[in-house]
Parts: structure tokens; sequence; C-alpha cells
């Protein structure tokens, strides 16, 4: 991701805690959170899962209208997923815990997957960074951008797929990195990919001097082959720059990419159980978010994919009607 200018979260924290930002926590009315409770598509999803929601527990989250579009459910036992009464979908959840990002903030503007900010004296700032995105028009005008796409993506005939299908995994763990500290998320998403074909396929793809717990090191080295000296990439500049730096490690990778569909991930994850990469919709500041992905959960239909979100947490599953471009 591209950054135009950099609020440290430390800042963020101080403004929350003088009472700059917006005080109170919004929470539902009762007569919202009982509709929740028997919404369809958020029991169907429980159901599912075999999850129960706290509902006591349920909070709102604004679009960029203010409108409460947007409601955010914990799980009992740890996890959420966040519900957009709009288009009557879950845009995302996780089994595994719940969403800091959101729990941590007083007031949480959503625009979709992956996509938390909140807001200070008319300025909106991403919760994940403390990146400064814009002003209040800026963000509007993104977030209609957003809503014009997932409008295109919600009338697509989708795959045919069964109703149901729990959880598919690939073997093996895929690393989890959250170095990007100026916007360069396809060069830490493909640094977990690259990373896993190394310990599970062949040792050549990552020189020993480039291997570490935290990928920094890989991560900065890819930096030249994806991101360049202006952060922020496209499926080419993924694809092209795994492609080179594989031919320079002496390696023949078996890369590709393509315009988002269910029946890839579902082939990447059941036929081939490799990782994969997944452009999320257009960003304000940096055009796009990458995120590696390694698994596929279905439910009512909808084939979520489940990635580490590129910034330190594993295990997100994510509505395909986000989705763009597929690299693997």
């Amino acid at each position: 991701m591209k950054a135009t200018k950099k609020l440290q979260k430390v800042m963020v924290s101080l403004l929350t805690a003088c009472g700059v930002m917006v005080s109170a926590m919004p929470v539902m009315a009762a007569e919202t959170v009982n509709s929740l409770s028997t919404e369809p598509t958020v029991t169907n999803l429980l159901s599912s899962l075999g999850e129960s929601g706290d509902f006591s527990a349920v909070r709102t989250l604004k679009d960029a209208n203010d409108e409460n579009r947007y409601s955010y459910l914990p799980f009992s036992s740890g996890g959420y997923l966040i519900y957009d009464s709009k288009f009557d979908i879950v845009s995302e959840y996780s089994t595994s815990s719940n969403n800091d990002y959101i729990e941590s903030t007083d007031l949480v503007y959503y625009a979709g997957a992956l996509q938390y900010f909140t807001e200070n004296e008319n300025t909106f700032v991403e919760i994940p960074t403390g990146n400064v995105i814009g002003s209040r028009e800026y963000f509007v005008s993104y977030s209609n951008d957003v809503d014009s796409e997932v409008t295109r993506n919600y009338v697509k005939t989708r795959s045919s797929l069964p109703d149901t299908r729990a959880a598919h995994y690939i073997s093996g763990t895929v690393p989890n990195y959250s170095h990007n500290p100026d916007g360069i998320c396809g060069s830490t998403s493909a640094a977990m990919l690259l990373r896993w074909y190394d310990i599970y396929k062949d040792q050549k793809y990552v020189p020993s001097n480039l291997e570490s717990n935290d990928g920094v090191a890989l991560i900065d080295h890819l930096r030249g082959y994806i991101d360049g000296d202006v952060p922020g990439s496209v499926a080419g500049d993924v694809f092209t720059g795994i492609m080179s730096y594989c031919a320079n490690q002496g390696v023949s990778h078996p890369g590709g990419f393509d315009g988002y569909d269910d029946d890839y991930v579902v082939g990447r994850v059941d036929t081939y159980e490799t990782p994969f990469l997944l452009i999320i919709h257009n960003h304000p500041t940096y055009k796009n978010h990458w995120v590696t992905g390694y698994g596929y959960n279905i439910s009512g239909g909808t084939c979520y994919s489940i990635v580490n979100d590129g910034w330190g947490n594993t295990n997100i599953s994510i509505n395909p009607i986000y989705a763009i471009q597929i690299v693997w």
C-alpha cells in the first residue's frame, strides 16, 4: 500500500485518550439486535460454522454516509462476523479471535472486508496502519466507488457450488507476516507465498540469508521486484515480480494470474494444494490491498477465502464479492 501521510499509532491512541475522537462507542438498539439474531444470513453462517453469537455485544459500524449499515457480532467462544445490511451479506468473519481493530476503537467506519477507519476532525485514518487517507469528501468518494464495484460483483453469476462445505485448507502452515512499513502489501503477501513454497516444495525458493521468522529480509528484497520505489502494486506487478525473483533463484515457479473466480480458489486449495494471493477492492490511497490465501469455506453458496490479512492476522474469511484478481 502506498501512503500519502503517516500518522503514528501512538498519536491515534493519544487523541483517543484525550477525547479528541468521537467518544461514545456505538451500541445497537434492542430492536436492531433482535433483528440481527433472526437474520437468516447471519444465523445460517453461525450454524454452518458451529458458532453462537454474543448478541449482547453487537456493535454498529458506520458507512461513509454515517449510516449504521454494518453490524459487528463477536462469537461467544472467540471470533466475529461483520454483516452488511445493504447487500445482506457477511463481509468477513473469523473463527479464531475477535477483531482488535474494531474492539479497541470507539468509532469505526467500515468500507468492506478488512477496511477499518476512524475519523478525527473531518480526517479519516486507517486503523490498522495509522495512515491518514484524506478528508470526509475523499472517503465518501472512495466508499461510493467500492459500493459500485460490489454492486457489479453482486450481480455476477457465481460458480455452481454446494450450499455448504466445511473449511478446506492446504497442507502446511503459511507464514504470517506483518511487515508493511509504507504500503508494500504486494511484497508482503508474495513473501508469505514464496516462503511456503520454500518450506514445503523446494528450498531454492528462498536463500538462507533471506529466511527469518518475521519475513522482513525477504519482504524488503521482494520490494525491488514488486513495489519498487513507489509502494503499491497491481496483479501484473506481483505476478511478474514473483516470476522474475524465482527465475533469479533458479526456480521454475508454476505461477499465473487472472480475474477472480470461486473455481480458482477451490482449485488452488483442493487440486493443487498451494497458497494464492488476492487483490481485494480498491483502497483509497493504495489502490489495492493484497492478502495471502490458503483455504476456503462455503456457506449459503458463498465461497469465503481464508487468508492472512497482511497486517499479522490469520484465519480471516472474506466474502468473494470484494475480490478482484487472483495470483498464484
